[in-house]
C-alpha cells in the first residue's frame, strides 16, 4: 500500500497537488563537485556525485523528485548515459538507504529524456517505505549523504572539444520537489532547497607518465641513430 501511495504521489505532484509551504529557516543544500571529461575515448564518461545536507540538521525528508539538465553555450552538448544506472540505490551513503521504495523496485529509478539536446535531461525520485522520513543532517565531509549519482558522457557525436564548458542545472519545475512525511491531517510539508550550477569542463588527453617515458626513449634512440649515421657518412 505504501509503495502504491508513493508511486501515485510521485506522478500526481507534477499535476499540481498542493503542499504546505516550507518554514523560512528550512533549507536543504544540494551540492556536487566540478567534473572534468575528455572529448572522446577513455575519460569521456564521468560521474557527478550529488549530495544532500540541511542547514539546521532537523529537516525530515520522505519523498523527493529531481529534474537535472545539462546546458551549454554552443552547438556542442553533453548527454546523460541512457538508461541511467542510478548507482546510489543500494549504496550505504544513500539518503534513503535501507528504507528506499526505489531500491526495492530495483534500478533504474529515473529516466533520461531529451529537452534542448539529445539525452540532456534526467528525471528521478524516491521515497521511504516506512513513511516516517529521514532526518537530513548538516554537512559533514566524513559522512556525506548521497541524493543521486549522475553518469555523463561527452562521447555522443556532437563534436565536443577541449575547452568547452557545460553546466549541470537543477530545473525548478513540477518534477523537482522535496517533501516531509505525509500527515493524516493535511498535505506533506514542502522543504526549501538550494543548488548551485556545477561546471563540467572538457580537456585534452594528457599522456600517462609511462607513455611520456616511452616517447622520451624513442626520441633518444632516434637521436643516437642519426648521429651514428652521420658519423659513418664522414
Amino acid at each position: 500500500m505504501r509503495r502504491l501511495l508513493l508511486r501515485t504521489l510521485m506522478f500526481a505532484l507534477p499535476l499540481g497537488i498542493a503542499v504546505v509551504p516550507a518554514p523560512a529557516n528550512a533549507a536543504l543544500i544540494l551540492t556536487a563537485e566540478p567534473l572534468t571529461l575528455h572529448a572522446n575515448g577513455p575519460g569521456s564518461t564521468g560521474r557527478l556525485v550529488v549530495s544532500i545536507s540541511s542547514t539546521n540538521g532537523t529537516d525530515l525528508l520522505d519523498l523527493f523528485g529531481v529534474e537535472f539538465r545539462l546546458t551549454s553555450a554552443n552547438s556542442h552538448f553533453l548527454s546523460f548515459v541512457n538508461p541511467p544506472a542510478d548507482a546510489q540505490l543500494g549504496n550505504a551513503s544513500y539518503i534513503f538507504y535501507g528504507d528506499s521504495a526505489a531500491d526495492l523496485a530495483g534500478p533504474p529509478s529515473g529516466l533520461v529524456s531529451s529537452s534542448l539536446n539529445p539525452d540532456d535531461t534526467y528525471i528521478g525520485g524516491d521515497g521511504t517505505l516506512s513513511g516516517l522520513g529521514v532526518t537530513v543532517q548538516m554537512a559533514d565531509p566524513l559522512n556525506t549523504k548521497l541524493l543521486v549519482l549522475l553518469d555523463i558522457t561527452a562521447d555522443n557525436g556532437s563534436g565536443v572539444q577541449a575547452g568547452d564548458i557545460f553546466h549541470l542545472t537543477l530545473v525548478r519545475g513540477p518534477s523537482t520537489y522535496f517533501l516531509g512525511p505525509i500527515s493524516s491531517v493535511g498535505d506533506p510539508p514542502s522543504l526549501d532547497f538550494e543548488f548551485t550550477n556545477v561546471p563540467i569542463t572538457i580537456t585534452t588527453v594528457v599522456p600517462e607518465p609511462s607513455s611520456l617515458t616511452l616517447v622520451g626513449v624513442g626520441l633518444l634512440v632516434m637521436g643516437i641513430t642519426r648521429v651514428a649515421r652521420r658519423d659513418r657518412q664522414r
